[in-house]
């Protein structure tokens, strides 16, 4: 494929000479991806000219990443005024396509294992005060920014949507403030199936490698949990888990299950609503219209984490004035 004069140009600069270019697909961000072929090796190629202040953010996570042992793509050269930047190549083994190649449950359920593990090793590492907090505001404002287009996709019409966005975030705040009640750990916030990479060949913890972590941040230590096995993209059985939810707690015991649950299933909801958003932005104002099909997932997710006994208000907020789409699991009572 075709690339313009600014890449070649940094290609050149760094004494890069490709023998073929791949275009890959894209995420939710503005970044763009190639697979640079050279004659025995590739490098990933990512361009960031209209997320540049992200490029920044991605070297510094990156740097305290490699710095406690975890897997993250090597660095080859960047340059930040340009928003170019030269990686490692993790190949195609990512945890969507094991899970969308159905390789067997086994199989799944150790490499989710090994990702719960890798994720309590970098929540047991001290992190530098420089990374932003997660704040119940930034929660709740990051949870209704793009609420209106949710609207867009539901089967019912809806007179006042400023009205029902001022309503969740009246009923949401109080809930993501009790959500901090568990440990403040490093969240790499986007732990999902796309950017979860199996290095097979690697050991222990090192066969997983993370991709797309510049906008990590301070937040509970439910976040990333909720992040990897309630996903926007797959389905996962609930037996896998509840084994891995399990698995977490028995790699951290001073966290009780209750408190645990309720912070997983508030920062779920949060979660899910700021997905749904965001998935809806792209799909109706960025022409990103694949974004659209996850929308019943995450719907059907976001139900089912304000089931939990503690977000009965959360829940009747979805069944007064969330966009209405099929599934109502029951809410369940408090006991």
């Amino acid at each position: 494929m075709t690339i313009d004069s600014e890449i070649k140009s940094f290609l050149s600069t760094n004494k890069r000479n490709p023998t073929k270019i791949d275009h890959l697909s894209g995420d939710a961000s503005n970044r763009i991806y190639f697979r640079i072929y050279y004659k025995n090796t590739t490098e990933i190629f990512m361009d960031s000219r209209n997320e540049k202040e992200s490029l920044k953010n991605f070297i510094c996570v990156y740097n305290y990443l490699y710095n406690i042992g975890v897997s993250v793509p090597k660095i080859s050269c960047y340059n930040i005024k340009s928003g170019f930047m030269l990686l490692e190549d993790f190949g195609d083994k990512s945890l969507y396509n094991i899970i969308e190649n159905d390789l067997g449950n086994e199989y799944l359920q150790e490499i989710y294992s090994v990702v719960i593990d890798t994720i309590c090793v970098i929540q047991s590492k001290a992190y530098p005060n420089t990374f932003p907090a997660y704040t119940a505001e930034k929660l709740v404002s990051d949870a209704t920014e793009f609420l209106s287009e949710c609207y867009h996709f539901s089967s019912t019409s809806y007179t006042s949507v400023e009205q029902e966005k001022n309503l969740l975030r009246e009923t949401l705040y109080p809930i993501m403030e009790k959500a901090w009640s568990l440990p403040k750990v490093l969240s790499l916030r986007d732990v999902h199936s796309s950017n979860i990479m199996w290095l097979e060949n690697r050991r222990e913890n090192l066969r997983v490698g993370f991709l797309d972590f510049q906008d990590a941040l301070i937040a509970p230590s439910s976040y990333d949990i909720v992040s990897l096995l309630s996903d926007a993209r797959v389905d996962l059985n609930k037996p896998l888990v509840d084994k891995m939810i399990n698995r977490y707690l028995e790699n951290n015991p001073d966290i009780s299950q209750s408190d645990f649950l309720f912070s997983y299933s508030a920062l779920g909801f949060q979660r899910g609503v700021r997905i749904a958003g965001i998935f809806s932005n792209l799909s109706i104002n960025n022409n990103k219209t694949e974004f659209a099909s996850y929308l019943p997932r995450v719907w059907n997710q976001i139900f089912e984490h304000a089931t939990h006994p503690g977000l009965n208000d959360l829940y009747a907020w979805l069944r007064n004035y969330g966009p209405n789409f099929n599934r109502r699991p029951e809410a369940k009572n408090e006991s």
